[in-house]
């Protein structure tokens, strides 16, 4: 038992992780994407392209959603 160390992720990870459940945060409590790449700073593409990279859902809570087919 010589690894009592907690396990820890990387910089990296850590990074990539906060900044996916913060994004999240944000587009669960905005009106839309543009108002979310507004409220974070960012171009409306560059949160499109960080949704795609980090498999971000557009509104994991919201109840509002057009579900219609």
């Amino acid at each position: 038992a010589e690894s009592r160390a907690p396990q820890y992720k990387s910089l990296k990870e850590a990074t990539r992780d906060f900044e996916r459940d913060y994004i999240q945060t944000i587009i669960d409590n905005t009106a839309n994407l543009q108002a979310a790449a507004e409220v974070l700073g960012i171009s409306f593409s560059t949160l499109c392209r960080k949704k795609a990279d980090l498999g971000i859902q557009k509104h994991l809570h919201s109840s509002s959603s057009n579900t219609q087919a």
